[in-house]
């Protein structure tokens, strides 16, 4: 298997080939684009790669766009991406998250701290490799069904596919997974963001908001435990 392949989109062009040549050092390979348009025309020979990072402010376009665009590709759907922006506050960092990035780190960053994350989510997209047959789970409540495919990271709510982003359907297998069982906001954290995570609690607010209010009739199997945190439960019908 060859090097670990990172695209890495960032206008500071300093930045880039300090943050690059680090990586490189690493073993990793790294395809540098400065702007939008250049990582467009960078996928279009490329195709796709293992990792990417992504800087939201671009000189011909925003950030968030091209990571909503990554997200809708089918080579990099499922692909590790972590926004590294000076865009600060909490704001930014839920719709970042929300359109489907793995992780946000505020500039200033450590490059240590960034290796870090780098290796824990390539570790982490290596894992998904369990079989076929323990990774769809269904749920039946009256007349309704719902059902969890792990490895195609799809939710369907009788028949029909439940438009969750990345992170919100990470939140909620995380939640699925635990089922009856109560998870802390500190647990649900770890699950999702790691260790090296730097999320706060209304976040977590923020997704489980949302992800309730697209269970539809299986929205109440999210409760809230009061002071505490979430848990997912289907009560037999």
């Amino acid at each position: 298997m060859g090097a670990v392949r990172i695209l890495y989109v960032e206008d500071e062009r300093d930045l880039s080939q300090l943050v690059s040549s680090h990586l490189k050092e690493l073993g990793y390979e790294v395809d540098q684009a400065y702007s939008f348009s250049q990582a467009l025309l960078l996928f279009q020979v490329k195709k796709g790669w293992d990792l990417v990072l992504l800087d939201l402010y671009l000189p011909d376009g925003d950030g968030l766009e091209l990571l909503k665009f990554f997200r809708q590709t089918e080579s990099l759907k499922h692909t590790p991406i972590i926004i590294l922006s000076a865009r600060s506050g909490d704001m930014n960092r839920i719709k970042g998250l929300e359109l489907g990035a793995d992780d946000y780190l505020e500039k200033p960053f450590s490059l240590v701290e960034l290796s870090l994350r780098i290796k824990k989510l390539l570790a982490r997209a290596k894992g998904e490799d369990k079989p076929r047959e323990a990774s769809i789970m269904t749920y039946k409540l009256g007349s309704h069904q719902l059902v969890i495919d792990k490895l195609k990271k799809e939710a369907l709510l009788d028949g029909e596919p439940i438009s969750f982003s990345p992170m919100e359907f990470k939140i909620l297998l995380a939640l699925v997974e635990n089922e009856g069982t109560a998870l802390s906001r500190d647990e649900l954290l770890a699950a999702v963001w790691g260790d090296e995570g730097v999320v706060f609690d209304r976040t977590v607010d923020a997704f489980i908001a949302k992800i309730r209010k697209k269970l539809g009739p299986f929205k109440d199997c999210l409760e809230t435990v009061r002071g505490y945190g979430y848990r997912f439960k289907v009560e037999p019908s």
